[in-house]
């Protein structure tokens, strides 16, 4: 007997596809009920490098700049 998928959509990967190139990983992710892990593990997973560069990529924090630090006397 063959495991139940806990996430069918992420199953199709022609959905998923098209899905992510209206939407972030994170925004897919809260559709289908799941993580954004698993949704970056389906991407990475079965995606070749061409589909994966269409995903939309949504940063989870802002980057610290160096310039930043330098501007708040923060010493490295």
């Amino acid at each position: 007997m063959p495991a139940r998928v806990k996430y069918p959509q992420l199953t199709d990967k022609a959905w998923v596809i098209e899905q992510l190139k209206i939407k972030s990983q994170a925004e897919l992710a809260k559709e289908v009920g799941c993580k954004r892990s698993s949704v970056a593990y389906v991407v990475q997973r079965y995606f070749n490098d061409a589909e994966q560069a269409e995903v939309k990529i949504e940063r989870l924090h802002k980057p610290k700049l160096k310039q930043d630090k330098i501007s708040k006397g923060i010493q490295e």
